[in-house]
């Protein structure tokens, strides 16, 4: 229990500091992720035998 009472602020401090950071994220459409990480899907998709349009589906939900 003492062990959780150190270890539970340090962990919401670090979650905080992630959560504000991804508020000033830039938003990309569809289009445009798609457009910027296609390469690197069809890439991958010859390394690992998936589809490169599963891939990015994935990404996009």
């Amino acid at each position: 229990m003492k062990c959780f009472r150190r270890i539970l602020p340090a962990a919401l401090s670090v979650l905080s500091a992630f959560s504000a950071g991804a508020s000033d994220a830039v938003k990309l459409t569809r289009t445009e992720y798609i457009s910027l990480y296609k390469d690197d899907a069809i890439r991958e998709m010859y390394r690992s035998g998936v589809p490169a349009s599963i891939t990015l589906a994935q990404a996009c939900l």
